[in-house]
């Protein structure tokens, strides 16, 4: 599925409402939770900054303990740190998730579900700018939506008398749908959230078509370009023959490479020559490319606002940082996503608000500090044996 590009322009106008759909576009094409899917998977730098971002929203899990939730499946169990590192890949990458919450006829939450960020679109606003419902296509919102498998839900409001009544508007608790929670980390005023690739998209655009590029350049061979001018053959027969045998010659991976023209020059070989080759060699040296890539990498970050030293140091780049630098950018990041995850903090303290049974009998809802030497992405003792041999 493709999207354009963002367009930081096309965020400031009036927001659209689809009439037919019955939702609020997400972007110009309402595909803009595709287009960030997409730049993330294509530059591997904004990939990398995404992943740490999660790690460090997420840090080591709760630090309290919770209770064991009764179940007769131990693999369908999920406990609330389950739930926290299934969010934060949705938060990471488009600062906003959907969660469906199943309630039961004591008005407790009995369930909560994560929904690929993708389906879910907000539905039309109230004089209030309030919208209460959120629609559901597990199918996606590309112009092929198919309208019949559209499923709208309640907005999330835990008020017993309003749970109550939507349960009687759909006939008993036996059809109640439940509500979908739509949590953001920004852009709390407008109707969704801003991804954090939105600061960088040209950058990440920019890294994505470099490896295009490169990839063009290994396929051909590392050959420049060739224009093969030629006369007008005799028939067509004779001129894919010699379409073909060029292709053999230099091979069909590398065919792009070569450009034929019909023309009718004056060969300096002589009239009898019907062809004659043109050299178009690449004047761009590897500094203008290694000058693109470091910059555009540097521009990708830091929108995350991740210290050098954490990005090089999963790029295997940290060469003269010691263990000290890595720990002091460790805990300046920790500082920088403190926000984040107190917002988080707050949200599982609301999700687990009223739920069927104590899962967390202190309270406490603090996330624990993530740790690269901790987690087993580097050992204490390499980083203290590397300094010192230094």
């Amino acid at each position: 599925m493709d999207s354009k590009v963002i367009s930081v322009e096309s965020r400031k106008k009036k927001e659209v409402y689809n009439k037919q759909l019955g939702v609020i576009f997400n972007g110009e094409d309402n595909l803009y939770p595709v287009l960030v899917e997409n730049l993330i998977k294509a530059s591997p730098t904004t990939k990398q900054c995404v992943e740490i971002y999660e790690s460090f929203i997420g840090g080591s899990g709760f630090v309290a303990e919770m209770m064991e939730e009764p179940t007769e499946n131990l693999l369908e169990s999920r406990s609330p740190e389950d739930l926290l590192f299934e969010i934060t890949p949705d938060l990471a990458e488009e600062q906003g998730v959907f969660i469906h919450i199943s309630f039961n006829a004591a008005f407790e939450k009995t369930e909560h579900n994560v929904i690929p960020y993708d389906f879910c679109r907000v539905g039309k606003k109230d004089d209030k700018n309030y919208s209460g419902k959120i629609i559901l296509n597990p199918d996606g919102w590309d112009r092929l939506a198919d309208k019949k498998k559209i499923k709208v839900y309640d907005t999330y409001n835990p008020r017993k008398e309003v749970i109550q009544a939507q349960v009687e508007r759909d006939g008993g608790w036996d059809n109640y749908k439940g509500q979908i929670l739509y949590f953001k980390l920004n852009n709390l005023k407008g109707t969704y959230s801003e991804s954090l690739v939105e600061g960088c998209y040209m950058f990440s655009d920019t890294e994505a078509n470099l490896g295009l590029h490169y990839n063009r350049m290994v396929r051909k061979g590392f050959k420049d370009a060739w224009i093969l001018r030629h006369k007008k053959f005799e028939s067509s027969t004779k001129q894919s023959s010699f379409e073909t045998n060029v292709k053999t010659v230099y091979g069909n991976e590398n065919a792009g490479g070569i450009l034929m023209v019909e023309d009718d020059f004056n060969s300096d070989a002589g009239e009898e020559s019907k062809f004659k080759f043109d050299f178009l060699k690449d004047e761009t040296k590897a500094d203008k490319y290694k000058h693109f890539e470091e910059s555009s990498a540097n521009y990708i970050r830091k929108p995350f606002k991740i210290p050098t030293q954490l990005l090089d140091f999963v790029q295997g780049k940290l060469g003269n940082s010691s263990g000290d630098d890595l720990r002091a950018a460790e805990s300046l990041y920790n500082k920088t996503t403190s926000k984040d995850r107190k917002k988080i903090e707050r949200l599982f303290s609301e999700l687990y608000r009223n739920y069927h049974i104590n899962i967390n009998p202190s309270g406490d809802w603090s996330i624990g500090l993530y740790s690269l030497m901790e987690d087993g992405t580097i050992e204490e003792d390499d980083t203290t044996t590397s300094n010192n041999e230094e």
